[in-house]
């Protein structure tokens, strides 16, 4: 079966139902209606056009018929109703479904019983499928209109059920969506046929007297109103913008529903006045450029009165009205072109109040809570002020392309209107001594004339239209000029008089003396005259105009029951233009003009108070009139793809000067809710935003400071920081807004490091900005402080990476005891808990950790690690202020703190800084170094120096030219307190000499200071193995510098005998010296002569030689092989007087008296060591032997020739004979070197037989004796 089929076989069972019902009741209906459904049925036999109204006809006359009963209408608008389901109209079948709603419109319920609200819903069916049918586009205003009223009809019928007027709301509400969702179709094709406009603006009448319906004997009124405001919110939202392209529905939304919305502000209902708020919001969203006047009336009226009202009477009933006002306000700010359109077209709009000023001064003034308690009326001016500053910081980005030149419009309208406000303020004030002010301020030339002043008065809007008038209206001839004169300055050519006479009133007040009057008639018909020709001299415009004025009375004056006709009127002034009559024509025209629109003076309507609302009619009529004579609105959607302008930022200064700051600060303390506080902190940080990218830098040190300020308030201890959460989102705030305006914050910087100084007081910096560089000793581990008291204060205050606490400051373990006390009670009052595992040290470490990690979160060692990314400005000022805190503060844990913060970024930004940072640094450094008395202070001041100076010294003369007189200072220091310093002072040495680049020490004046400072690191017991160090890192420098004078040698060698000649050897450090001063023999050796070379090699051995003899086994050791070395490997001497030398004074001591054993080295000593000693001389005596047996075989042709070789000889076997026997026992290690050296001497002839005769009687050995001589 086709579907013409199966539409024919549904309506035929719709006609069987309809017959069957109408058989059951056959007394309540006509038999002509059971006629036409047999007829229908025999129509459908034969296939007819199913679109034809002819087979609707039936079942509408049933619906539309008086004398069926409510049953039978049920059942044919469910037969209706089933065909538009199955879609049986075609989409061009606009006269049958015309036809629908018409018969269907005419189904009279009169009854009201259960099963006729039954057919009324049926009814409200049938409506909303007609609308919904393919073929509703091409319904009539008519039919449209007829189907919302019916429907309005039937939600407000009497004795109506719930459930029916919640069905007659839900089809209103799916039918409005349905029609106004059509207004932007009708707009752009205004030919297209079916409903439109006319029904729309109907709709919206009905909604408008709806939503003012104020009938107060009908119990449903409130019901009416709140049917009336959904509905014209449901418009408003389905149709938006598009509704602002028909004129007719403008005016309507410009007069009756406006008025009828602001007649609710009135109401005490608040359900009502949620919803008008939330149609007027609505309302400005979609044709906000129609309602300029309008909306200045709703917010000063509406808004800003209402939300004002809780905190001006203090009555808690107006609580939530003011809670609900605001709350629309703070929908109007968050949009963020709202704001800015409020700022361009009203307060740069001299004929309008500033409303986007007292907004701001209205938020701010109502954010400030009342009595430190911090309500939701504080919180929502907050979120406001919040939402207006946020839509001028979303386009404070300079990669937005700027586009100045409509903006430029606008900073100049809104110049203009200050000039215009200062200016009529000075004369409204002050009507006598206005001139001399306004010439001071140049709004009047210095020649003011009449001319002058009149043209002030006639481009000046702002000036009172009364005052004005009282001053024109004074007899004095200066008075009567400038009156003459401003009459002069309208524009009559080809304007009616009455039109003419408009302006003027339009423009000022004129008195009501009659004097006063005819002055100004007399005057106006004179400027007139001379502009028109229908009038032919001034008397005839003269007696025109106060006829007119007399006629304006009598039409218009309510007490005068008797009006004057026109014929009246044109016979009152026949013969009196020029003695010739006016064209009738002309005085008709003139006639209905003024009866039309009567001539009054210009009242500005801005506000309509509560008790005006009675007279609403003539309020509101004025409010009309002067939206017809305004300028347009701007519309500014696309500058939001553009940067912040001048504009913003004089809205940012509005909100400024209106108490932000005042309000802001009041918050911090008493914000409480966390979306409170949450808001706040958003504030600050977008208002810091702001200010930076205008460079209002005052409102950032401002800011700043109250921040600071106020967290270092809240944070004597670790306990108040840690039972202080306002005190976390302050620090967040501050340092939130410290980065985003990190290159405007300038002194703002010292409030900023005052917040950390306090941080590291308590102990609760992120390990990022406590980690301190130091010099290491050979182990790895940083440099111990110069007293223990400092190293637990360092460990406190301070980490190291490279670093761990040795075990002698970690304390033992002590017994573990409950906690107690006020303690105990305190950590429990703060919600810490505390149980019997715990001590009060275990629980503040809680604390600390916990705060800790809070202060991580705030991102404070982001903004002060972070300084490569400032502009040198900033990067300046931020240094200049860790500079002041070196010098003013008095704690040496904060200096400290500041110092590291200047190293670290003078590291970081070396390449940037200026002639004058450098200078100031480098000055604050030596200062602290070189104060009067010894702090840590002055020992980071040291090590901070020496790491720059290491880094740079070579990017910045000063650096040097700073280290070498800090060096200077130290070499003068006493040894307590040089003793302080050594350490870290050699070690910084020892980096900067490693680096291969310091040749700038090597002058005569800074070689002296190394010098002195190289004597006191060897003689320091503290200092001396990193004053050694120095030595190893100074002398390969010394050998590649052929420059250098070989006095320094002989200076470095000097020092390193002092420390030989001392009570306290360490054998390490003997050992590093005595390689130190064979690497300067060995230096010598490859720059000069052998005589030079020889001097110094006297020396060596000398000092080498009493080392030798030292009482401890590990230095003779160490010494003897240097020894060795330095004798065996310098024998190119040629000079016999140098050895015999040697011999005599070093080499020969060693073989009589190796060392000493002492009476203190035996005592208390067991036989075994005793004797282990002696063995260990006896052992030190045959080395000794062997280095002077080695030494005559080197040098032996020399000793052969030599002069004394006789004596030298006796007195060298003399020695050696001594060796030989020990206990009557003969040492075998002594016996084979003089054996071997006897030997030689034999073979070599290098004695005579008489002086071999002497050998054999000194040495006694016959053994010796045969084996040399076999």
């Amino acid at each position: 079966m086709n579907s013409k089929g199966r539409t024919i076989n549904s309506i035929k069972g719709e006609i069987h139902n309809l017959l069957a019902v109408l058989r059951f009741l056959p007394s309540s209906c006509p038999e002509t209606h059971t006629e036409e459904l047999m007829d229908l049925f025999q129509k459908l036999l034969v296939c007819s056009d199913v679109d034809s109204v002819d087979y609707w006809a039936p079942f509408l006359k049933i619906i539309q018929g008086p004398d069926a009963n409510s049953a039978i209408k049920g059942v044919a608008l469910s037969s209706i109703h089933k065909f538009l389901l199955y879609g049986f109209l075609s989409p061009t079948s606009d006269y049958t479904l015309n036809k629908i709603v018409n018969g269907v419109v005419q189904c009279i319920i009169d009854t009201y019983s259960s099963s006729d609200e039954v057919v009324l819903m049926k009814l409200l069916q049938v409506f909303l499928e007609c609308l919904r049918a393919p073929a509703s586009i091409y319904l009539t205003d008519a039919s449209v209109w007829s189907i919302s009223k019916r429907c309005f009809d039937v939600y407000e019928r009497d004795r109506v059920s719930e459930l029916l007027k919640k069905t007659a709301q839900n089809t209103l509400l799916q039918i409005f969506l349905i029609v106004f969702g059509r207004v932007g179709v009708i707009s752009q094709n205004k030919e297209t046929s079916g409903y439109g406009v006319v029904c729309l603006k109907k709709i919206l009448l009905h909604l408008a007297h709806l939503i003012g319906y104020s009938d107060k004997s009908d119990i449903s009124f409130k019901e009416k109103r709140c049917l009336g405001l959904f509905l014209i919110n449901t418009a408003l939202e389905t149709a938006g913008e598009n509704i602002g392209l028909h004129q007719d529905l403008i005016s309507v939304i410009q007069d009756e529903v406006c008025k009828s919305l602001l007649l609710n502000s009135a109401t005490d209902d608040l359900f009502i006045l949620s919803l008008t708020l939330r149609v007027v919001f609505n309302l400005f969203q979609s044709v906000k450029q129609h309602l300029k006047v309008q909306q200045e009336v709703f917010f000063n009226s509406l808004h800003l009165k209402i939300a004002a009202a809780y905190e001006e009477t203090g009555d808690p009933i107006m609580f939530q009205r003011s809670e609900l006002a605001l709350e629309s306000i703070v929908d109007f700010c968050r949009e963020p072109t709202l704001m800015l359109e409020l700022y361009t077209n009203y307060d740069c709009d001299v004929e309008f109040a500033n409303i986007f000023e007292r907004l701001a001064k209205f938020l701010c003034k109502h954010a400030f809570p009342l009595n430190s308690s911090f309500n939701r009326l504080n919180e929502l001016c907050l979120e406001g002020i919040l939402a207006i500053i946020t839509s001028i910081s979303m386009r404070c980005d300079p990669n937005l392309q700027p586009s100045g030149e409509q903006m430029q419009d606008f900073r100049e309208k809104k110049a203009m209107k200050e000039i215009f406000l200062k200016s009529a303020e000075i004369f409204n004030s002050d009507q006598k001594e206005f001139i001399p002010k306004l010439q001071e301020l140049g709004y009047l030339p210095k020649d003011c004339d009449a001319l002058a002043v009149a043209k002030f008065f006639k481009e000046n809007p702002a000036i009172d239209h009364e005052k004005l008038g009282d001053y024109m209206g004074k007899k004095h001839d200066f008075n009567v000029k400038v009156l003459e004169n401003f009459l002069g300055l309208f524009d009559y050519k080809s304007v009616s008089i009455d039109q003419a006479m408009r302006n003027i009133f339009k423009s000022c007040r004129i008195p009501g003396e009659a004097q006063v009057v005819d002055r100004v008639v007399t005057l106006f018909a004179h400027a007139y005259h001379k502009q028109n020709d229908i009038v032919k001299d001034e008397n005839s415009a003269y007696v025109l105009a106060f006829s007119i004025m007399l006629l304006n009375t009598d039409l218009h004056n309510p007490s005068l029951k008797s009006k004057m006709s026109v014929e009246s009127y044109i016979r009152n002034l026949q013969g009196v233009n020029g003695g010739d009559n006016f064209p009738e024509e002309y005085l008709r025209r003139l006639y209905e003009s003024i009866k039309a629109d009567p001539i009054e003076e210009k009242e500005v309507i801005r506000t309509i108070e509560h008790h005006e609302m009675g007279d609403m009619a003539n309020k509101w009529g004025k409010v009309l009139l002067r939206s017809k004579n305004v300028d347009n609105y701007w519309m500014l959607n696309e500058l939001l793809r553009q940067p912040a302008g001048e504009n913003e930022k004089l809205m940012f200064d509005l909100l400024w000067e209106s108490g932000l700051l005042g309000t802001l600060t009041s918050a911090i303390e008493s914000a409480s809710s966390p979306r409170a506080i949450s808001d706040l902190r958003t504030l600050l940080v977008e208002c810091s935003k702001v200010a930076a990218y205008f460079n209002m830098n005052d409102y950032i040190l401002k800011l700043i400071s109250i921040l600071c300020q106020c967290f270092v308030k809240n944070t004597e201890s670790v306990a108040q920081l840690y039972s202080t959460p306002r005190a976390f989102y302050i620090l967040e705030a501050a340092v939130g807004s410290a980065l985003v305006a990190k290159d405007n914050l300038f002194n703002a910087w010292g409030h900023l490091i005052n917040c950390l100084l306090r941080l590291h007081k308590l102990k609760v910096l992120p390990s990022q900005l406590i980690e301190l560089d130091d010099f290491v000793d050979e182990d790895g581990n940083a440099l111990p402080m110069a007293t223990t008291q400092l190293d637990e204060t360092f460990f406190q205050y301070f980490r190291s990476s490279n670093y761990s606490q040795s075990a002698s400051f970690i304390s033992e373990e002590e017994p573990v005891e409950e906690s107690s006390g006020i303690w105990a009670s305190f950590v429990k009052y703060l919600g810490v808990p505390t149980n019997s595992y715990k001590t009060n040290e275990d629980i503040l470490q809680e604390m600390i950790s916990e705060v800790r990690e809070k202060i991580l979160t705030s991102g404070i060692h982001i903004l002060f690690v972070s300084s490569k990314n400032l502009e040198l400005e900033g990067l300046s000022s931020y240094i200049t202020n860790l500079l002041q805190k070196c010098k003013v503060e008095t704690d040496e844990i904060s200096v400290v703190l500041c110092l590291e913060l200047i190293t670290s970024t003078v590291l970081s930004n070396f390449s940037r800084l200026t002639e004058t940072l450098w200078k100031n640094i480098l000055e604050v450094l030596e200062n602290l170094i070189c104060a009067e008395t010894y702090t840590w202070t002055s020992e980071r001041a040291l090590v901070n120096l020496i790491r720059i100076t290491v880094l740079h010294h070579e990017d910045y003369n000063g650096l040097r030219l700073s280290l070498q007189n800090v060096l200077k200072y130290m070499s003068q220091l006493n040894t307590g307190n040089f003793v302080r310093f050594g350490e870290r002072l050699a070690a910084g040495l020892t980096i900067l000499l490693n680096q291969g680049n310091a040749y700038f020490l090597y002058t005569a004046d800074n070689w002296q200071t190394i010098l002195k400072l190289l004597q006191n690191f060897v003689l320091i017991d503290k200092t001396t193995r990193t004053g050694l160090e120095v030595f190893i890192s100074l002398l390969p420098h010394l050998e590649k510098n052929l420059d250098i004078d070989l006095s320094m040698f002989d200076n470095l060698l000097e020092i390193v005998k002092m420390y030989f000649r001392s009570e306290h050897l360490d054998p390490p450090l003997v050992q590093k010296s005595t390689e130190i001063i064979m690497k300067i023999l060995k230096s010598i050796q490859k720059r000069t002569e052998s005589e030079t070379v020889c001097v110094f090699w006297k020396k060596t051995v000398g000092e080498l030689g009493r080392l030798c003899q030292n009482n401890k086994h590990s230095i003779r050791v160490f010494s003897y092989t240097a020894l060795q070395e330095a004798i065996l490997n310098f024998t190119n001497f040629n000079t016999w007087a140098v050895w015999r030398e040697c011999f005599d004074k070093v080499l020969f001591p060693l073989v009589i008296e190796p060392f000493v054993i002492t009476k203190e080295m035996l005592k208390g000593v067991s036989e075994e060591k005793a004797q282990a000693l002696r063995n260990e001389y006896e052992m030190s005596r045959e080395k000794a032997t062997s280095l002077v047996c080695q030494t005559v075989l080197n040098i032996l042709p020399m000793v052969v020739n030599c002069s004394d070789l006789a004596g030298f000889w006796l007195r060298l076997v003399k020695l050696l004979a001594q060796t030989l026997k020990n206990k009557d026992e003969v040492n075998e290690r002594s016996y084979e070197l003089i054996k071997n050296l006897f030997l030689i001497m034999k073979n070599e002839n290098a004695i005579s037989e008489e002086l071999w005769n002497e050998t054999w009687v000194l040495v006694n050995l016959e053994a010796l004796k045969n084996e040399v001589n076999s």
